[in-house]
């Protein structure tokens, strides 16, 4: 997907080309719109109509007044379609209605759900007049990307009830391997239901289809069309989760033996478990017991996993010593399964903390939610999983501090600002100014001498924002620091200030200078100068009189 600074720089350069003429130019980007993906598409246009304080990426409306929209590239009518002013939107649609070239086309559909009526009316009109079933395939997608828009879904359903009732099938048929997800869900509805296609082109598709509401679209006719032991085959024992789910929602019971039904009872997928559970207890098979005797029978290792989760979810507990040697199992999705069977107290703590170590990173997030739960945890219990090499086990052990209390947040998140692990400082410093912001006007307790001594050290350092070193000061009830030099800058980087002690200011008024040049003002600067000098007097004098130390606020500097 472009970014948003992407979009701007391509409706800048399609400007400057499409108002130029550039014979091998103009051809290099009608081939590269025509590929845009339909959503990309979409966004280009939002895009060009953006609301700025500036003039958009496709310049004022007077750049295309001379320029040629008849051009039988169709690449300057497509470029002035997009822009804000909606007469010139409604001299390119004219223009592009004239036109032969394909990819048009799906200009023409973004044009459907234009706010003017005008420019609207004239692109459904044309729209409707190509339906082809090349222009379908440019067409369609464009329309699904623009389905939940004003007017987009009367607009979708016109053009595909044009476009099936001119081509029918063949259609259908040659929109099943479209690039756009919504246009072939479409195209194997329509297919599905008048092809009646036999059930092996069906698996075919089946086994081709990577997009999940296809698949079970597919699912859905091949158990109505192939014999039922091709479906327990394919389907109900089959590697598509999304197959083995619909064969059991829907085959008769006759269909079943309990064979089946106990292959399913152990599957990797909790949600194919889950249904397979559903229509055991409907035949009268008891599905705990049958957990429990595969359990007890000692299941192969490519099942252990899966009797694990059913116990689990079935509310059965085992013997932590019974579970020892799956918590030290070769594979991981065993150790998981076992971990999440375990009842945590606190006789569990330190294997918990054992297992913080894992060499599977789920398995140490799972240890590391279970500690949440276990009251007896402290805050040292954790320093050899702080100090890992293993970065999930660091991650796992932040968060196990980060709950034990609110100071204990405020010395973990300290702690690791200085982290040579990147992710991790980032995350504590922005975890600071979320409990500075929310969590410290709800702490009632007062820090340790440990921790009052960690955040003492970390307010007199230059580790932190001078904001921050005043707040923390504040709630643990320190004195506060002084003020240190520091640069101030704006959303894009730009230096605006540099400010020290109370009193002294230097300013860099880059917002008021720009606004200026760009309006082409001019003598501004003497009159700015000395604004600025007499709201700099009034701050100085009331913050004398208040004898206030807090930082200025200027409330002149958006002006």
């Amino acid at each position: 997907m472009l970014t948003t600074i992407e979009a701007d720089d391509l409706l800048q350069q399609l400007r400057v080309v499409a108002t130029a003429n550039h014979p091998r130019r103009r051809d290099w980007w009608r081939r590269r719109l025509s590929r845009l993906p339909a959503r990309e598409l979409v966004w280009l246009d939002g895009r060009a109509r953006a609301a700025t304080w500036t003039e958009g990426p496709l310049g004022p409306s007077q750049t295309w007044s001379a320029v040629d929209l008849e051009h039988p590239d169709g690449l300057a009518a497509a470029a002035a379609s997009l822009h804000p002013d909606g007469w010139l939107r409604e001299r390119a649609v004219a223009a592009m209605r004239r036109s032969s070239r394909r990819y048009v086309v799906a200009f023409l559909a973004l044009r459907t759900v234009d706010h003017v009526p005008n420019v609207r009316d004239a692109a459904l009109s044309a729209v409707l007049q190509r339906t082809t079933v090349a222009e379908g395939a440019v067409c369609l997608p464009v329309l699904h990307a623009l389905s939940r828009r004003r007017f987009g879904l009367h607009a979708l359903h016109a053009y595909s009830r044009a476009l099936f009732d001119r081509n029918g099938l063949q259609a259908a048929h040659a929109l099943l391997d479209s690039a756009d997800v919504a246009t072939r869900r479409a195209a194997y509805a329509a297919w599905l239901e008048e092809g009646q296609p036999a059930h092996q082109t069906i698996w075919k598709r089946i086994r081709r289809e990577a997009d999940q509401i296809s698949r079970q679209l597919l699912c859905h006719a091949y158990i109505a069309a192939a014999p039922v032991d091709l479906v327990r085959e394919r389907l109900l024992h089959g590697g598509s989760v999304d197959g083995r789910l619909l064969a059991l929602r829907t085959l008769d019971d006759a269909d079943f033996d309990e064979t089946d039904l106990r292959r399913r009872l152990l599957d990797r997928s909790s949600r194919v478990r889950d249904a397979a559970r559903v229509r055991a207890a409907a035949a009268g098979l008891p599905v705990a017991q049958t957990y429990l005797r595969t359990w007890r029978e000692g299941p192969p290792a490519i099942e252990a996993a899966a009797v694990l989760d059913g116990l689990r979810e079935t509310g059965q507990h085992l013997d932590p010593a019974a579970l020892q040697p799956c918590l030290s199992s070769g594979s991981a999705r065993i150790r998981l399964a076992a971990l999440r069977l375990l009842h945590t107290d606190p006789e569990q703590c330190r294997l918990l903390l054992g297992l913080l170590h894992d060499s599977s990173p789920k398995v140490t997030r799972a240890a590391a939610h279970a500690l949440h739960h276990v009251p007896s945890v402290r805050y040292a219990d954790l320093a050899d999983a702080a100090s890992s090499p293993q970065p999930w086990t660091r991650q796992a052990a932040w968060t196990v501090r980060r709950a034990l209390g609110s100071w204990e947040r405020v010395h973990s998140n300290l702690e690791l600002i200085t982290s040579a692990d990147s992710d991790l400082a980032n995350a504590a410093r922005v975890d600071i100014l979320a409990w500075l912001d929310h969590g410290a006007a709800r702490t009632w307790t007062e820090p340790t001498q440990q921790q009052r001594a960690v955040i003492a050290a970390a307010v007199q350092s230059d580790i932190l924002d001078n904001d921050i070193r005043r707040r923390l000061a504040f709630h643990a009830g320190l004195p506060q620091p002084a003020l240190r030099w520091v640069d101030a800058s704006d959303a894009l980087g730009t230096e605006i200030a540099v400010h020290g002690q109370p009193g002294d200011i230097l300013l860099y008024p880059t917002n008021i200078v720009a606004k200026r040049w760009v309006a082409h003002e001019y003598g501004f600067l003497p009159t700015l100068v000395a604004a600025a000098l007499e709201r700099l007097g009034q701050i100085r004098d009331a913050s004398e009189r208040s004898h206030s130390d807090k930082p200025f606020e200027l409330g002149w500097w958006s002006a």
